[in-house]
Formats: C-alpha cells, structure tokens, sequence
C-alpha cells in the first residue's frame, strides 16, 4: 500500500513540474491545478497537514485565476501591415519568434517577406498572432499563421478567420502549407483540409 502512495505522491510532483514548463497561461494553470490537488490528497494519505494545507491552498488559487481568465473579455482587432518590408516591428517580431515559426512551418524563409502581405492579430491591444499570406484570384495563399506561445488558445484564429471572411468577399478558397504535426493538428482544428492533389491544407466555403 505504501508503494502506492509513493507511487502517487511522485506522479502528483511530475505533474506539477510539467506544468511549469508550459508556455501557455491557462495550461500551465489547469496541469498546475491537477498536480496540486493530487498532491494534497497525497498529504492527507501521509498524514502529512502542512502538505495537505499549502497545496489545497495553490490548487484554489489555480482555480480562482482560471475563473478569471475565464470571465476574462478580450477585444480583438486586424492591424494591416501594408508594406511589410518596411516595418520595422515586423521585422523585429520576426526575428525574435523565427526559430519558433520555423518550428512549426519549416519552409518559411524570412528572405521571402516581400511576396506576401502581413496582418496582425491584436488581442487588447497586444499582437498575439502573425499572418502573412498572398492573394491569387480567388484563392487567399497563408504561408504562416503563427500565434506566440502564450496565446494559443485557438481565440485569435476564430476571430481571424471570422473576419477575413468579410474581408475577402470574393474569395472561396484559402490554402495553407504544411508544416509540424502539430501545426498540421492546428490547421485541421479550424477547418482545413489537406488536399493530396494540390498537395498542400485547403479551406473552402
């Protein structure tokens, strides 16, 4: 039985410090949370009170910062960058988030900058996620759909692609490179499809 025990309490301080690994906010939070909870049933098992009292205490403070976040409103708005060669924050966001891009979509190459447009996710006020993508007829090219580590919660893509709908009226396709499994993941969450004839992620409406 003690094995057991031991067995959890080491489960419960894994999860804890995985959750201190997490970019994301409201990850960090909820694995935070997990860990904390099991860590004060791990104290209560041992008999262990301060155990049992400092992490019940961590797991209601994950709790009321989840609600926040939660009950939390957020304004969104397209910033258009419309000469990106000449803007020197995108030029600076680039290079300070272009090993992280590259993770995510390898074939993108900073060199090729001037054949695209670029537009701004800002989320109260802040520019959370980066696009930069190239109209052909009738088709919208995205050669990066980017969002920095501590807003990927799929927000900023549903209000980007809610309103570049209205955006491009005339438009019934948009198309997107592939990239890591896990950006392929994300392009497959909010719609695109991979398309083996073109050989690339496709969304039509």
């Amino acid at each position: 039985m003690d094995f057991y025990i031991e067995y959890f309490g080491t489960a419960a301080s894994v999860i804890v410090a995985i959750s201190l690994t997490q970019k994301n906010i409201k990850k960090l939070r909820i694995l935070n949370l997990i860990g904390a909870a099991a860590f004060a049933v791990y104290g209560l098992f041992i008999r262990a009170w301060p155990v049992l009292g400092l992490n019940a205490f961590i797991a209601v403070i994950d709790i009321y910062y989840l609600i926040e976040m939660k009950r939390l409103k957020n304004y969104f708005e397209l910033m258009q960058i419309d000469n990106p060669l000449d803007s020197i924050y995108l030029k600076r966001f680039l290079e300070f988030y272009g090993d992280d891009i590259n993770g995510f979509i390898p074939s993108w190459k900073v060199e090729s900058l001037n054949k695209y447009k670029a537009v701004f996710v800002l989320r109260n006020l802040l520019p959370v996620s980066l696009v930069l993508y190239v109209e052909k007829d009738d088709e919208v090219e995205i050669a990066v759909d980017y969002a920095i580590p501590a807003y990927r919660d799929m927000k900023n893509a549903s209000y980007f692609f809610g309103e570049i709908t209205e955006i491009f009226k005339e438009v019934k396709v948009f198309t997107a490179m592939s990239g890591s499994r896990k950006h392929n993941k994300y392009l497959e969450k909010i719609g695109f499809r991979f398309s083996d004839k073109l050989k690339k992620y496709q969304y039509q409406r």
